[in-house]
């Protein structure tokens, strides 16, 4: 169970680090154009076209992040497929219920590539691993909500110090290694202390594992 968990949790940090990557590239290169550019009124478009998305993605970013303080209804589906780890993730905010906000959360793991079975010594089907499909429900309180959206502001302001650095020198690599925020251990803590979210399929989860444990897949 502990090499699944892992195998998630290391998903979703390379999910992160790849839409970072992906968008500092964006900016690096718009900003490599901005600096080639030999006519002035080109170069001085593209500035104000740089200068607009970036106020409008602050907006929407702003405002996704408003919406989950104040538990706005949001459904949101992801697919990733990461160095051959297939995994869909599927969250549901369903609003206030009983005065506190409802998550129903669920991950899968439609496969792994070589690589990862090696490094991680599993050996499981991918068959096997679709059958782990964790179904959590959580209930949380307007403090919970804001302890949410401190560690998404904590890692977007980390993120911007990545993308900053790389657009004064984008030709020096960048080798600096992320670390999790204080406020992501809070929120860590929130999602695992078992007194706002509960699995709502343990008892199927547990017998999938004993059966691992017993064909001696982990």
């Amino acid at each position: 169970m502990k090499k699944i968990l892992t195998l998630l949790t290391l998903a979703v940090v390379l999910a992160v680090q790849t839409s970072v990557s992906a968008f500092t590239a964006n900016k690096v290169e718009t900003q490599k154009d901005v600096n080639k550019g030999t006519v002035d009124s080109i170069v001085e478009k593209k500035a104000e076209q740089a200068s607009l998305y970036e106020q409008k993605t602050a907006e929407l970013t702003n405002r996704y992040i408003n919406n989950i303080r104040t538990c706005e209804p949001l459904h949101y589906n992801q697919y990733m497929d990461i160095f051959g780890l297939k995994l869909s993730v599927n969250i549901d905010i369903n609003g206030w219920v009983d005065k506190k906000c409802n998550y129903k959360l669920s991950g899968k793991i439609g496969g792994l590539g070589k690589d990862i079975k090696e490094v991680f010594e599993i050996n499981l089907s991918d068959e096997t691993l679709s059958k782990f499909e964790p179904k959590v429900e959580c209930n949380f309180t307007q403090k919970d909500l804001n302890t949410i959206v401190a560690a998404l502001l904590a890692r977007q302001e980390q993120n911007e110090v990545l993308v900053s650095q790389l657009l004064e020198s984008p030709e020096k690599k960048y080798t600096a290694k992320k670390q999790i925020t204080p406020e992501e251990e809070q929120l860590m803590a929130l999602f695992t202390n078992g007194q706002a979210c509960k699995i709502l399929n343990k008892d199927e989860l547990m017998n999938n594992f004993s059966e691992l444990l017993n064909n001696g897949g982990l």
